[in-house]
């Protein structure tokens, strides 16, 4: 069997599908932006109208301290619209032409059609609420399950693929959980998304763990080499989420979480009928999650579940010894946290 140096590739992802909101032309979904949609462009917005209305008209003389703090509040608007961990990664930033109420922002060519998009929702919604929508996936053992109340426990170790334990967990219990799955490196931070009410958006996260997936004749030294491909490891999550009459936050979540479990070696067999070595052939283990949640502003919502368990052969090559893959024989974790942000002007 050829050596291989394991590499490790974490991916992220976010994309909006679709918006009651905004015009026809919004953002296209992607998950895998290519060198030109990384590239930076600057753009300017006139947005005096909404920094209006984020700082209404009053008798008092506004002041600078005050300029500044709605201006970090619009920033903060177009980064979550966008994806804040994205927004980041891209280096974006937003500043502010003095006394003309416009700002100049520099990010990517997709991030500015969100931008647009996000600025015309504000100003035709009549009433326009956003929900910032945060999940976190973690790989959790049952010494870390102690953190839980015993009846959350009890569901969590006797669950069995496809089903899933749903319950609302508390912000001490996801503190803790975070804290021990952050200790052995098994939390995988997921981007975040921020949607009007009733639209949907994606979410993605995986590690990436190079094999070899065949073997190529070189013609420069006539011998065979090795081919790599990358088997993932990670969730995706399809999210739509809507503020109800009662002021909950209806979620619908529907998710595939994979798992490479191991790789088991088997022959390769030339084109010329020769044997020149062993191939790697990926198991990959995924549950799939789809619930609907109806959550309290601020509350995080535990889903547990686990992945199928299957008879496998016997010469495997147990890949997850990487501490940042999801573990196959562990229970995986997703908290799911709402955050309704209310903007209680209308902008004309």
């Amino acid at each position: 069997m050829r050596c291989l140096n394991r590499l490790s590739i974490t991916v992220a992802s976010i994309a909006l599908v679709s918006s009651c909101l905004a015009p026809a032309s919004g953002s296209p979904a992607t998950s895998a932006p290519s060198p030109q949609a990384r590239q930076l462009v600057t753009q300017v917005y006139d947005v005096h109208d909404i920094l209006r209305w984020l700082n209404p008209p009053t008798t008092q003389p506004a002041d600078k301290a005050s300029e500044m703090a709605h201006l970090a509040h619009l920033e903060q608007i177009v980064a979550d619209k966008c994806g804040e961990d994205i927004w980041h990664e891209y280096g974006g930033r937003v500043t502010e032409l003095p006394s003309s109420g416009q700002l100049v922002v520099i990010q990517t060519e997709l991030n500015q059609k969100r931008i647009e998009n996000c600025l015309y929702s504000l100003r035709h919604s009549a009433q326009a609420r956003m929900i910032k929508i945060s999940v976190d996936l973690l790989s959790l053992g049952d010494s870390d399950l102690t953190e839980l109340p015993n009846n959350i426990r009890h569901q969590i170790q006797q669950v069995k693929s496809p089903n899933v334990v749903i319950a609302p967990v508390s912000q001490k219990e996801v503190q803790a959980l975070v804290a021990r799955a952050a200790a052995s490196e098994r939390l995988f931070g997921v981007p975040r998304i921020t949607l009007f009410s009733g639209e949907n958006g994606t979410l993605g996260m995986n590690t990436q763990v190079n094999y070899i997936d065949s073997l190529v004749l070189s013609p420069v030294t006539k011998q065979y080499v090795a081919h790599t491909q990358f088997a993932p490891s990670g969730i995706h999550l399809d999210v739509q989420a809507t503020v109800d009459p009662t002021g909950k936050v209806v979620v619908h979540l529907n998710s595939v979480v994979t798992v490479l479990d191991s790789l088991q070696e088997v022959p390769f067999i030339a084109p010329d009928g020769s044997y020149p070595g062993d191939v790697e052939m990926p198991i990959i283990e995924a549950s799939k999650v789809d619930c609907k949640l109806a959550a309290a502003d601020g509350s995080t919502y535990l889903i547990a579940g686990r992945f199928p368990q299957r008879n496998l052969p016997t010469k495997l090559d147990i890949v997850p010894s990487f501490k940042e893959s999801l573990n196959p024989r562990q229970p995986f974790v997703l908290l799911v946290t709402c955050r309704i942000l209310d903007f209680p002007h209308t902008v004309h």
